[in-house]
């Protein structure tokens, strides 16, 4: 029974390997295309890796070092991604800009690791958005969406501080409410931490 469950694993983990393998060879669609020209147009850095990388492999180191020396600048939040400190007051003090970097690390370091996609009925599912945006540059294959790179533009703008973080809605709606900006700042901290641990596309629509 037990050489039987291990033999299925393995049989799924081999085609797994192979649908990768046939992906990656998938041409990406016009639209992807335009999407990725905007993509690497306003990350000039980004552009940079990509077409200086002669594999995945230093397409996922370049982007590192680079996303690595952005939070430098913030001693915190590199704390806080080096698991230095797991205090939710850290988690609360960190910039806008400091959740897309630990986001793009977080990628980086589980590149290529496989998980089962409850949105995909338990399917084994294998998470590599930096490999999909240098495939798509190097080659333009990868098999990637509209929608990923659409997603990919709206993160490196939050790394790059172009699209941020506006709270004044929201907190002219709870105080008008009477709800105090102390309660304010918790009800925002405990959606935008749900939103990190599940590894969801931060929509400040979600957030309020």
């Amino acid at each position: 029974m037990l050489k039987s469950k291990v033999e299925d694993q393995r049989r799924r983990r081999d085609d797994v390997n192979l649908e990768i393998k046939e992906l990656d060879r998938v041409a990406i669609c016009v639209k992807s295309h335009k999407l990725l020209k905007q993509l690497l147009k306003e990350n000039p850095r980004l552009n940079e890796i990509m077409k200086n990388a002669h594999n995945k492999i230093e397409a996922l180191v370049g982007v590192k070092n680079w996303v690595i020396e952005i939070l430098e600048k913030s001693p915190v939040a590199l704390t806080y991604y080096q698991n230095a400190s797991e205090e939710r007051k850290t988690f609360e003090v960190l910039e806008w800009r400091d959740y897309a970097a630990i986001r793009l690390l977080d990628y980086i370091d589980n590149a290529g690791r496989e998980f089962r996609d409850l949105n995909l009925r338990g399917e084994v599912a294998v998470t590599n958005p930096i490999k999909l945006i240098w495939l798509a540059t190097t080659y333009g294959t990868g098999g990637a969406k509209p929608y990923f790179f659409k997603d990919m533009l709206q993160l490196f703008r939050q790394l790059s501080g172009v699209s941020e973080l506006k709270l004044y809605d929201l907190v002219t709606k709870r105080a008008e409410a009477g709800i105090s900006p102390k309660d304010i700042d918790k009800v925002i901290g405990a959606r935008l931490l749900r939103a990190v641990e599940k590894d969801w596309p931060i929509n400040w629509k979600d957030i309020q």
